[in-house]
């Protein structure tokens, strides 16, 4: 399955929805936490990292590395 996005030239590209999961994944991170009611503190210590890294993570600011994305997504789902 792909989304297709448009670029500057308005010519359309598809991108795997892999991709558009992985860019995304502050978002779905922050609504983890709300749904859970944890904290970023909380979450930061159950996949073993800083809390400003899961802070930087939800302000769409930097990604995770692929492996700590993949502990992430099967936390998630």
């Amino acid at each position: 399955m792909a989304t297709k996005l448009a670029d500057k030239n308005k010519t359309s590209i598809s991108l795997p929805v892999k991709i558009l999961s992985y860019s995304n994944i502050g978002n779905l991170i922050k609504e983890y936490r709300k749904k859970n009611k944890i904290t970023q503190k909380q979450f930061a210590s159950i996949i073993h990292v800083s809390e400003p890294t899961v802070r930087t993570w939800e302000q769409n600011k930097s990604l995770p590395s692929y492996e700590k994305y993949k502990l992430i997504k099967n936390l998630i789902n």
